[in-house]
């Protein structure tokens, strides 16, 4: 009955983290916007990175990859890594 609660109370704690980066992203395209060199690569690059925070922590948590095997965990971080990283290069190359 414990870990259920455990997991509720974590489920719900990352849930409302999960809607912090939401707004705070939103936040950040609607202020940030602009011509490049206006802060739209910097607002550009922290939308992205709060985009694959969100993904990691809904992988983690929610699918429960959390739970699965080292291989799979490994696999999974260096996906979201890679990606975000070859976003964010792409973004800054052709901004």
């Amino acid at each position: 009955m414990q870990q259920i609660v455990r997991n509720s109370r974590a489920s719900v704690v990352i849930w409302a983290a999960l809607v912090v980066a939401t707004l705070a992203s939103w936040w950040l395209g609607i202020h940030e916007g602009g011509a490049p060199g206006d802060g739209a690569t910097v607002g550009g690059v922290a939308v992205l990175v709060i985009t694959f925070v969100k993904v990691w922590f809904v992988g983690r948590h929610f699918m429960d990859i959390r739970e699965s095997t080292l291989l799979l965990r490994t696999i999974f971080d260096a996906y979201v890594v890679l990606l975000c990283t070859a976003l964010c290069v792409l973004y800054l190359v052709t901004s």
